[in-house]
């Protein structure tokens, strides 16, 4: 038999707990299910789960994500991307409504993107 060494690892408590609970409804210890992890990464010398998760495509079967849709959103994504949005609280879109006082940062940024016609 392999020698048995100690691994002291911290995480945080809530992980803990919840590990505990998850692994013991499946009849592991918490040190089973390391033990399991470490042998199957070392088995395929990578880590032993798809580090991507799969999102499904609400899009496909939705007659309101037509392309012109789907082209708005590529863009908005591509934007947020080069750091050209804000956003606002809920008391901000609150105030805004009542007075139609638009914040400093949003005419900040209209300047500075030339976007935000709605304002």
């Amino acid at each position: 038999m392999s020698q048995q060494i100690t691994i002291n690892v911290q995480m945080d408590k809530e992980v803990k707990e919840g590990a505990e609970s998850l692994f013991s409804s499946l009849g592991l210890s918490v040190s089973d299910a390391i033990n399991a992890f470490f042998r199957k990464a070392v088995q395929q010398q990578a880590m032993p789960f798809d580090e991507t998760p799969e999102f499904e495509d609400y899009t496909k079967d939705d007659p309101y994500f037509t392309p012109e849709i789907m082209a708005g959103i590529k863009e908005s994504e591509e934007q947020y991307a080069r750091g050209e949005y804000i956003t606002f609280s809920m008391a901000e879109f609150d105030k805004m409504a009542e007075t139609g006082e638009v914040p400093q940062r949003a005419i900040d940024f209209l300047n500075k993107y030339g976007q935000g016609e709605n304002l």
